[in-house]
């Protein structure tokens, strides 16, 4: 799915987002989705350091934006 649907589908639920390749790339990567100032925070779940956890401002590449392979991924709250 595109990124937009990606995103309407996981906020309701307090969820991730990736993409597939991420998952097979870097396994830890997701994308917290937010409408705050810091915009889509990056989020790795294996990171040991609180705060290297969460990055926020993560700001796509083009590429990112079109591509067509995003995924609700993981479960961020437990809305």
């Amino acid at each position: 799915m595109f990124i937009n649907e990606a995103i309407d589908k996981a906020m309701p639920k307090g969820k991730t987002i990736a993409r597939k390749s991420w998952i097979t790339d870097y396994e830890t990567l997701s994308i917290i989705p937010t409408d705050s100032l810091p915009g889509l925070i990056l989020y790795n779940c294996l990171e040991k350091d609180p705060q290297k956890q969460l990055l926020p401002g993560w700001q796509p590449a083009a590429s990112d934006l079109q591509a067509d392979d995003w995924i609700v991924h993981g479960i961020f709250s437990d809305k």
